[in-house]
């Protein structure tokens, strides 16, 4: 391998992985936003950070469960509406798919217990 090739290796794998650190980093940022929108009640903007959060970063299952939580937020128990429907059928999807393996049947601390 020429110098210039592996110069340019080097270059590409330095790139890669400070743009995967950028990437780590505004996911974070995303999920601190996130929890403050949480926090302050303001669920369908939480909703938006965790799933950027969770675009950004999918190992970063903290903002999952943000998402699922703040999902089931938004659910009105005995309500009719669509948007209530779909807010629980999304928290469901999520906590299934961040539970631990071999939970299949138990319910995790945070899911909701009934439709």
């Amino acid at each position: 391998m020429t110098r210039h090739t592996k110069l340019m290796l080097a270059t590409v794998a330095i790139l890669a992985l400070a743009l995967t650190s950028c990437a780590k980093l505004q996911a974070r940022d995303n999920l601190n936003k996130g929890v403050r929108a949480f926090r302050d009640a303001h669920y369908e903007n939480a909703v938006n950070y965790f799933k950027q959060a969770v675009e950004l970063d999918p190992d970063l299952t903290t903002a999952e469960i943000y998402l699922a939580t703040a999902y089931s937020q938004q659910y009105i128990p005995g309500g009719r509406s669509e948007a209530s429907t779909r807010c629980l059928a999304s928290a469901r999807r999520i906590y299934r798919l961040t539970r631990p393996r071999g939970q299949v049947g138990h319910r995790t601390v945070a899911e909701p217990v009934s439709v």
